[in-house]
């Protein structure tokens, strides 16, 4: 994974994402079962991608909704890691 960025670590089966205030959140990786559990559940592909993180990140909606947008797409690029 030499195209990781230096705010990111992948050590086995998470992520640890560090956030432009310093702040880490970890991620777990993502599994088949909790891609259809947030489909399931979700309206939309905005919606199920934050059901997801929030799994996957332990977090609350409010606490993703509270993220910059900056920090979000670290939590994007995280989950692509994983995804390839």
């Amino acid at each position: 994974m030499s195209d990781t960025p230096e705010y990111i670590i992948v050590d086995g089966s998470e992520a640890v994402i560090t956030l432009t205030d310093g702040k880490t959140v970890t991620m777990r990786e993502p599994k088949v079962l909790d891609m259809r559990a947030a489909q399931k559940s979700s309206k939309s592909a905005e919606d199920t991608e934050l059901k997801m993180f929030g799994d996957l990140c332990q977090m609350t909606p409010a606490e993703l909704d509270q993220l910059s947008i900056k920090n979000y797409g670290r939590l994007q690029e995280a989950f692509k890691l994983f995804m390839s």
